[in-house]
């Protein structure tokens, strides 16, 4: 009696461990089946002459001189002469060796115009806002501080605002080419994220954006209500639910190469580390449902290749968690490699895909450990805790 119990325990307990598997994995693969899509598309790109003529550069500015003195460099040299455009650089409380020096490299740059934070407002939100608020353009582009841009990269941009039921253009961010495993680890980590960040805004539905790379109507963001800006957790991904959320399929992703912008890597595991528990710290302020299950999901699939690992360990490498690790292991890079492959080549990346296999196995266990340090260490950028 007892053993026929303990029998069926265990068959009912493993069909719903083989189901929940199963259901997971089918959800994970739908998911970054129509992300993949998009990548796998191709976009005719058309030069259009637009009436917007008038283009404002917003860049929040904390203690980065040497590089937005490169990324000052680039947007000196833009390839637009049929566009008028500012720079806005907005300091947030920089220190003061780092703003003496910023203010003597554009004293005679006319075309840039320095304004800073005031006492007790702080935060890359606030100094967009500020930023707006002081330009003159009918269209706002941003990128970060300590980024590079394309000599084509506010003319192709621009260019998308023909359309005018478009409000928001994000386009592609990728890495600083460097050497070695750790920044080859970062460039699979980090394209997926602004992969899946385009997939998603192709189905008229953004779970994520990068600040480094938005262009925006300023009349848009006028319009946003302090009541329901000062709810927004980001600068970015939080507009970009909002604006869609009122005015629906006005968000688009530029998938176009003269568009990308590049961003520096983390140079160590702890700045990484911190970087993420940054942006989770972020999402779990988004109101966003649709961000939430596919987090969800994401979270789940790579908690099932991390606890198949562990239960070969413990299982001694036994023929059953073999299978079950194989069985896993195998599913999800096939959908990894379909998802990944096509924005590696774009990105100028195709070499790396054969790291995305052991890729896979690490980032589950990263990603497990990440989303469980996020609730024990507190976040902080540049040497200011985040609230």
């Amino acid at each position: 009696m007892i053993t026929t119990f303990l029998y069926f325990s265990f068959m009912f307990i493993y069909n719903i461990l083989f189901y929940a598997v199963l259901i997971i994995l089918i959800l994970y693969a739908i998911v970054f089946y129509i992300y993949g899509k998009f990548w796998r598309s191709y976009d005719k790109y058309i030069e259009y002459d637009i009436d917007e003529k008038h283009v404002s550069v917003v860049i929040a500015h904390r203690n980065d001189f040497e590089r937005i003195c490169s990324l000052i460099s680039d947007l000196e040299n833009q390839d637009c002469t049929n566009l008028i455009y500012e720079l806005i650089i907005v300091d947030d409380h920089s220190e003061k060796t780092q703003l003496e020096n910023l203010k003597n490299i554009i004293s005679e740059k006319r075309w840039i115009k320095l304004v800073s934070l005031t006492d007790g407002i702080n935060g890359k939100k606030n100094a967009m806002k500020l930023g707006v608020e002081s330009s003159q353009g009918t269209i706002i582009l941003s990128t970060d501080s300590d980024c590079r841009v394309l000599r084509s990269w506010v003319r192709t941009m621009v260019n998308f605002f023909h359309e005018k039921d478009l409000n928001v253009v994000c386009a592609p961010v990728t890495l600083i080419r460097r050497q070695g495993f750790f920044y080859i680890f970062q460039v699979l980590d980090f394209l997926s994220l602004v992969a899946a960040g385009g997939g998603s805004m192709n189905i008229n539905k953004p779970i994520f954006c990068s600040g480094a790379n938005i262009a925006f109507r300023k009349e848009i963001y006028e319009g946003i209500s302090d009541s329901v800006f000062e709810d927004f957790a980001t600068d970015d991904v939080s507009m970009i639910n909002y604006i869609n959320s009122v005015y629906s399929k006005s968000v688009f992703f530029l998938k176009h190469k003269e568009a990308i912008v590049s961003t520096h890597s983390n140079i160590n595991l702890s700045s990484f580390i911190r970087q993420k528990i940054r942006w989770i710290h972020f999402a779990k302020k988004e109101k966003n449902i649709y961000s939430l299950i596919i987090a969800i999901v994401v979270f789940l699939a790579n908690l099932l290749l991390f606890l198949s690992f562990i239960f070969l360990f413990f299982d001694m490498f036994s023929s059953v968690s073999i299978l079950v690790f194989l069985n896993i292991v195998i599913v999800k890079w096939c959908i990894d490699y379909y998802f990944i492959k096509p924005v590696l080549s774009f990105f100028g990346y195709k070499h790396l895909a054969k790291y995305i296999f052991p890729f896979q196995i690490i980032y589950a266990i990263y990603s497990t450990v990440i989303v469980l340090l996020s609730y024990i260490l507190k976040p902080k950028w540049k040497g200011r805790e985040i609230h």
